[in-house]
């Protein structure tokens, strides 16, 4: 009976043991997660913020872009009107000297006379 009681004993003994390492790698295991956990939701965080600032910076390109293609728009026209000047004043200029020149001509006819 005590060879018994004492094996019974040592079983025992060997299953607390036993059981005292599942419990050990259960809250090892348990905190590893929770640590994991935590990582996702930081890195979740973090993905959720670098696509509001991607959506952002979008934003952002697209207005660009539109500004520039305002500008572009802007400095065409500027060139046309520009060239559209030059042409009234090569026009302006050209019947200036035609005017100065008739002036010129009717003076001297009118000297001659």
């Amino acid at each position: 009976l005590n060879k018994k009681m004492d094996i019974s004993l040592a079983e025992m003994i060997t299953l607390e043991k036993k059981l005292r390492e599942m419990e050990n790698t259960y809250e090892d295991l348990r905190r590893k997660t929770k640590l994991q956990a935590k990582a996702a939701a930081s890195a979740h965080k973090q993905a959720d913020q670098l696509v509001s600032i991607a959506d952002q910076l979008e934003d952002h390109a697209l207005e660009e872009r539109e500004a520039a293609n305002l500008r572009n728009t802007a400095c065409a026209r500027a060139k046309q009107s520009v060239e559209n000047f030059d042409a009234v004043l090569t026009s302006t200029e050209t019947q200036l000297a035609e005017a100065e020149r008739a002036a010129k001509e009717a003076r001297e006819l009118a000297i001659v006379r």
